[in-house]
């Protein structure tokens, strides 16, 4: 069973607040403050990701990921990209025909957010590299003195003076000690190891430790934006703090690069803001004159956005009709059902073009419109073979490469005096029903999604109810323990005193008698209880120590989750509301459906598949058993399907009503 929660870790309104900030522009008066304030910005981002992000749900859903999945010839697959996970979930979706079960569903969405997360980051990471790291490159640093660049400029240069060099003399040993200096400046260019740099572990002088401090964190970048990339991941790019954390989850090996992912990037945006602030407090001791202003064709803005300038693809965007969030400043989800969700036509047209001139209001259809070609593709050949042309008193049922529904085209031939409708008017007919069966399947999902969102809701309100018993808890524990400690603490003063007054009796008493050894005896005994319940009153003040610290620590974050009680309680408001619009909605769509549904035809379909009353299980459809059709698929959408109903319908009325064969005119 996988958990209940398969919510994202960011929502919209908190990436575009965070961005916005690190991204306004430097105070022109005190530059340093504003780039401080931006780093306790990005800092914040970092603690909110942090606390929302789980390693353990991620691996519980990684593996049932991996199910969808066939094994290479060696008997295992690696999870290696996030592309491989788009691929899966369309995989998974062709397998379940569209019809994803509980788990499948949430497996689905909580991907979904992982991918939205990672897109959140792309925006914060391009946020930090204009807001953040161009301007203290630009103000704050100067590659013209840097201790590390002077030293490839002289590589670069003995390279060039080597290629001169004849072969007599680079047998002398001068190349080889060469080589031996370049290895040895090398070691500075490429900083890799658990942690961040510090001024006390970096060795020379403030120049030196600025130049260790500004290479180390253009590296860190350099591997934070390899790691955003949607191809394969390099193992290479991870830092070694993050295999440390994952020592509790193994094994992990089909899926290591993907549980690393986040992890390593909060660890790679916590050294970054380390060592930003570092740049930011040694800049000054190092140039005399800040900022330096410097002109922005050197501080590599130009590189930095190139590598930002991908398109976020479809399957990285927040889903229309999944939950959004609506509100201001809120770092909760908020739900909007943009409806219809499918893709739209008008039904009336029958000549139109396929899948590229459908428009739709959802930025989120890509799985489903692949799933839906895939089908439309497979079920056209199959109609082409089994329905070519229908004998006797039937239409010709064809299949349009023109347009996406089943078109009725040909001649009607009948003995019977009675003249045939127009099949214009049928194939508008038909159009509009099969246009209302894909509205009222949409809306059951809208509706099975609201419903479990709300489920969600009520489930984390109530979790987040429980906080206020935690605090009740803490505070009776905390007053127990501290009366247990007050009446320990009189009792030993009352004990002391009692040891310091035997100490003086003992004194003058005369060694040997019965009132000398009285006194021993009673000093041992007190000896033995003060120093006994010494050992409590330590243990006492200890859990008092620690009942404070997490009593503060609960005051603290109360608001916050009266805040987050309260954006629950809208949700939940909000969730009910749409959910009764999709309610009212599913009836307006059912009686429209009858209105239009032809007699006879199809209300065993509607029966079967959109209603559960006990009235209608009774319902047989036809007579004839070619009327028995497989109304699954039906609802699935596939166009052989539609055919199988018209020749049923044509088939079954001949020997009712000879004068006409189709199922409206009866």
């Amino acid at each position: 069973m996988l958990p209940q929660k398969t919510g994202g870790i960011f929502s919209v309104d908190f990436i575009d607040n965070i961005r916005q900030q690190l991204t306004a522009p430097d105070n022109v008066g005190d530059p340093k403050t504003c780039l401080q304030e931006k780093l306790a910005v990005l800092e914040k981002w970092l603690r909110h990701g942090m606390s929302r992000f789980s390693k353990e749900n991620l691996q519980i859903f990684l593996t049932h990921l991996l199910l969808y999945t066939e094994a290479n010839s060696s008997g295992t697959w690696t999870l290696k990209s996030i592309e491989q996970i788009q691929q899966i979930l369309i995989k998974m979706k062709l397998q379940s025909n569209g019809k994803l079960s509980d788990d499948e569903r949430r497996l689905s969405n909580y991907f979904h957010n992982f991918i939205n997360d990672i897109a959140h980051i792309r925006t914060i990471k391009s946020a930090f590299d204009s807001g953040i790291y161009d301007s203290l490159y630009e103000n704050y640093y100067d590659p013209a003195t840097d201790p590390i660049e002077i030293k490839q400029r002289r590589r670069k240069s003995r390279e060039v003076q080597r290629k001169g060099v004849s072969d007599q003399e680079a047998d002398s040993g001068t190349g080889s000690q060469a080589d031996a200096s370049d290895a040895g400046e090398a070691t500075l260019l490429s900083p890799r190891q658990v942690g961040v740099s510090t001024l006390e572990i970096i060795c020379g002088d403030e120049h030196e430790k600025l130049s260790v401090i500004v290479h180390e964190l253009i590296d860190i970048k350099s591997r934070w934006q390899n790691l955003l990339s949607e191809k394969e991941i390099n193992l290479d790019d991870f830092d070694p703090d993050s295999e440390h954390e994952l020592h509790h989850l193994a094994p992990y090996g089909s899926y290591e690069p993907v549980l690393r992912l986040l992890s390593d990037i909060f660890t790679k945006c916590y050294k970054c803001i380390e060592l930003s602030k570092q740049w930011l407090n040694l800049a000054p001791k190092v140039y005399p004159s800040l900022p330096l202003s410097r002109s922005s064709t050197l501080s590599g803005k130009s590189t930095v956005k190139t590598d930002m300038s991908r398109s976020v693809p479809s399957s990285a965007k927040p889903r229309s009709s999944r939950p959004q969030t609506s509100k201001p400043g809120s770092s909760r989800q908020r739900l909007v059902i943009m409806k219809p969700r499918v893709a739209k036509f008008k039904p009336v047209q029958i000549n139109k073009p396929l899948a590229n001139d459908l428009t739709t209001d959802d930025s989120d259809l890509s799985l489903d419109l692949k799933v839906e070609t895939y089908r439309s593709e497979n079920s056209s050949r199959i109609v082409s073979d089994r329905y070519g042309d229908i004998k006797s008193n039937t239409y010709r049922v064809g299949q349009s490469s023109d347009y996406s529904g089943t078109v009725l085209s040909g001649s009607f031939t009948s003995d019977a005096k009675t003249p045939p409708p127009s099949p214009k008017a049928a194939d508008v007919k038909e159009g509009n029903y099969n246009y209302l069966i894909v509205q009222l399947r949409e809306t059951l999902r809208n509706i099975d999604d609201l419903e479990i969102s709300l489920q969600n809701y009520r489930l984390e309100i109530d979790t987040l109810y429980t906080h206020e018993d935690r605090i009740n808890n803490l505070e009776y524990k905390y007053n127990s323990v501290s009366h247990q400690f007050e009446s320990l603490n009189r009792n030993q003063e009352s004990d002391e005193a009692k040891l310091k007054d035997m100490e003086e009796k003992l004194s003058f008493a005369l060694s040997g008698t019965s009132k000398f050894f009285d006194y021993q005896r009673g000093i041992v005994d007190l000896n033995t209880r003060i120093q006994k319940r010494a050992n409590e009153m330590k243990m006492l003040k200890f859990q008092i120590n620690v009942l404070e610290q997490d009593y503060q620590l609960e005051a603290e974050i109360k608001p916050n989750f009266e805040n987050f009680v309260e954006e629950l309680k809208v949700d939940i408001m909000e969730t009910e509301r749409l959910l009764k619009e999709e309610k009212t909605e599913k009836l307006r769509l059912e009686t429209e459906m009858a209105s239009l549904n032809p007699k006879g035809s199809s209300s065993g379909f509607y029966d079967r598949e959109f209603t559960s009353d006990s009235q209608t299980s009774g319902f047989n459809g036809f007579s004839d058993t070619q009327s028995d059709l497989d109304y699954e698929i039906l609802k699935s959408g596939s166009q052989d399907t539609i055919s199988d109903r018209f020749e049923a319908v044509s088939l079954s009325s001949q020997q009712k009503q000879p004068e006409s064969t189709l199922a409206w005119d009866r």
